[in-house]
Order: structure tokens, then C-alpha cells, then sequence
């Protein structure tokens, strides 16, 4: 025994690193990773289709093990601009209002376009950057056994408009399998977002992702709820159906292994975070009741909407959110002034959904949003 300072130093401890010898042990559960990309807009932001072009071509330029698929969302007679319709790895959906469709956006990309044997698959936001250069088989070699459904980092890098550091983010993942006390604060917070990938098991388990959450907050409803904690995920003065949407989720959910990716990302700027009100945006669903059951519905392709019975003041709100968070700010000139759904009429009746499958002509009305574009390029100094 050996005693420095009246401390015994013999007595150490030693905690396995369950990740690290799934990384070191494991095959990969299979040779490629299904990528999921989201993109909708309804505010026409240049920056979020800059962001996930270079994404997608710095998956092309540095990662051979990963097969990119995205889904895009186009509002009333907006123009598709990231998909080809001649891409069978592409998904063009065409719907009237805009909510928060990220999740619904997911659960359509499975759904469409994935292959039938798939076995695991992520979902990412394209404004983040991989620094781990064996975060794809990493991924597939934890969730071959060891976690049902992961997040892909430990740790992000959360940067300004020079790309310069502003916070550093711990993963939820990161934080349950080291076994920390849950926090918020900043500094200790157990960040749910960024990035994502499950079994097919895991997935089939949740009865896809939760796609209630209209003005965002899906990936923490998720994450609170595979730790059993699922009731924290909405204000406690939040509708009895919201609740327990969340509750029911979590019924389906709550045996699922949960786990991390080791490795740093680093998130690019797309506004001030300020503007994008987190804790108080689910004001709005309280001013209104919100409740999924009566206000959104899934219709004929699955894609979200709201019911008749939604209140149109409700989604005006979320419009106006949408537009408050100005992520085009850190452009020279920045312009508040465009509408883009101003005056726009919807789709001719029928023609909702778009995919490699059943689309027979591209969208004849482009001319109708072109205006809008152009404005849009010339606020902003950006050739979308």
C-alpha cells in the first residue's frame, strides 16, 4: 500500500469502456451506412441549401462506406433544389403548410427509400462536420450488438459565422453511458440533437421516429424518452394528448440500448441562436392547446398535416417562427422583407407526393416562385 499525501494511490478503479471494445471487437453490422439528409424551407434560407450541398459533397469527397439518401420538402409551388427526380435516392414531397416536418421527413426516407434489406441506418443534420475519420464504422460496428440506437458523437464544437468555437456540446449518448446526472445548464448539458443512427430492430421497436413535435424538439422527445424521462420533454402544462403521445412513445422505446459514437463534430453558423427562441417556443403550442390527435393528421403518403380543426392562428405562428429565425444573417445583405409564401397558390388537386417511383413529370409551375428566388439571390448575394 502506498500513501502519498495521506491518500492511498493503490486503490485504483477501473470501468470498462463498453463502446471502445465494441469498436475494437465488433464486425460492422453491415458494409455500408444508410444516410437519411432532411431539407425543407420554407423561408427559402440560402444558407440551409448551401449547408447541405457541402455536406453531400463532402460525403462524396472523404467517406466510401456510406450511401446518401435525402428527402426533400417543398411548400405549396416552391421549387424542388437539392433533389433530382431522376434519383432513385431521392424523395420530393409537395404539401400546403409548413410545420416542423424534420422527423415526418425521416420516417418518409425509410419508408420510400431505403433498401429492403437495410439493417441500420443514421440521420443527420447537414449543418455539422465529422472530425472522427472512422465515425461510419464505428457506427455500424456499435450497433452490431453492443446499442440499439446511438448518437454519433461525444463531443461538438458549436462555431460562429468565422468558424470559430462559441461552445462546446456533450452528446446525450455520451452522458447516459458514463452514467452523469442529467442536466440542462449549459455547461453539463446532454445535448439530443446533431446526429442519429438505430437498428432496423430498434427502429421497427419505435414505430418510427416521433414526428409530433411541430415546432421541433423531436430529437429531445426521443432521447428523454429512451431514458424513461420522456414526461420532461413537454411543459407540464402541455395538452393531456401531447403528453401522452410522448408517454406512448416511450412505452415503445424503453428497452432499447442507448449509446454513442466517440468523436468531435463541429456545427456550422445558420443564425443566432437567439432567434430561435428554444425555451420559449413551446409557448406557442400551449397558447393554442396543441394537441397531435385532433390538430395533425397523416395522410394518404403519410406525410404530416394539420386537420381542419387546427387553428390557422397556430400555424401562422409557426410560419412566423420559421421567418424570425433568420438564418440567412450572416450574409452581407440579409433581407427580412421577402414573403416567400406570400401569393403563392397551392398544387393542382392530386398531386401530392413526388418519388422515383411514381413521378411522371417535374413540376410545371416553377415560374410561379421564380420571382421569389430571384429576390431572394439578390437580398443575399447567393446563386441557389
Amino acid at each position: 500500500m502506498t500513501i502519498i499525501n495521506n491518500i492511498e494511490i493503490d486503490d485504483i478503479q477501473y470501468k470498462r469502456n463498453i463502446i471502445k471494445e465494441a469498436i475494437q471487437n465488433n464486425d460492422p453490422i453491415e458494409n455500408k451506412l444508410h444516410v437519411i439528409l432532411c431539407i425543407s424551407n420554407p423561408c427559402l434560407y440560402a444558407r440551409r441549401y448551401i449547408l447541405i450541398k457541402e455536406f453531400i459533397n463532402r460525403m462524396e469527397l472523404e467517406e466510401t462506406d456510406v450511401i446518401i439518401y435525402v428527402v426533400e420538402y417543398a411548400y405549396k409551388n416552391q421549387r424542388f433544389i437539392i433533389t433530382d427526380p431522376k434519383n432513385s435516392r431521392h424523395l420530393q414531397i409537395r404539401t400546403d403548410v409548413p410545420l416542423w416536418h424534420k422527423e415526418n421527413m425521416v420516417n418518409m426516407g425509410v419508408k420510400h427509400l431505403l433498401p429492403k434489406t437495410w439493417k441500420a441506418f443514421a440521420w443527420i443534420d447537414s449543418d455539422i462536420e465529422f472530425d472522427n475519420p472512422s465515425w461510419v464504422m464505428d457506427t455500424l460496428k456499435v450497433l452490431n450488438g453492443t446499442k440499439d440506437i446511438v448518437q454519433l458523437f461525444s463531443q461538438c464544437i458549436d462555431m460562429n459565422k468565422e468558424e470559430e468555437a462559441m461552445n462546446v456540446f456533450t452528446s446525450f449518448g455520451h452522458q447516459y453511458v458514463k452514467e452523469l446526472k442529467y442536466s440542462k445548464q449549459l455547461v453539463r448539458f446532454w445535448h439530443p440533437g446533431f446526429a442519429w443512427a438505430c437498428t432496423r430492430k430498434a427502429y421497427d421497436k419505435m414505430g418510427g421516429l416521433y414526428e409530433k413535435a411541430i415546432l421541433g424538439s423531436g430529437d429531445n422527445i426521443m432521447a428523454l424518452s429512451l431514458i424513461k424521462q420522456g414526461a420532461k420533454a413537454v411543459n407540464e402544462n402541455s395538452t393531456d394528448d401531447y403528453k401522452q403521445s410522448v408517454l406512448d412513445f416511450q412505452e415503445r422505446v424503453k428497452t432499447l440500448r442507448l449509446g454513442y459514437v466517440p468523436g468531435v463534430i463541429r456545427h456550422y453558423y445558420h443564425g443566432s441562436k437567439k432567434n430561435r427562441r428554444y425555451g420559449e417556443r413551446w409557448q406557442i403550442l400551449m397558447k393554442y392547446d396543441y394537441s397531435p390527435s385532433l390538430h395533425t393528421i397523416n395522410n394518404q403518403y403519410g406525410v404530416l398535416e394539420p386537420t381542419k380543426d387546427c387553428p390557422k392562428e397556430l400555424l401562422d405562428d409557426i410560419m412566423d417562427y420559421f421567418k424570425q429565425r433568420n438564418e440567412d444573417e450572416c450574409y452581407q445583405n440579409p433581407s427580412n422583407n421577402i414573403d416567400p409564401m406570400q401569393n403563392i397558390p397551392s398544387i393542382p388537386s392530386g398531386i401530392d407526393i413526388f418519388d422515383n417511383k411514381n413521378l411522371s413529370k417535374e413540376d410545371s409551375s416553377d415560374n410561379l416562385v421564380n420571382s421569389v428566388f430571384d429576390a431572394m439571390e439578390q437580398a443575399i448575394g447567393v446563386n441557389l
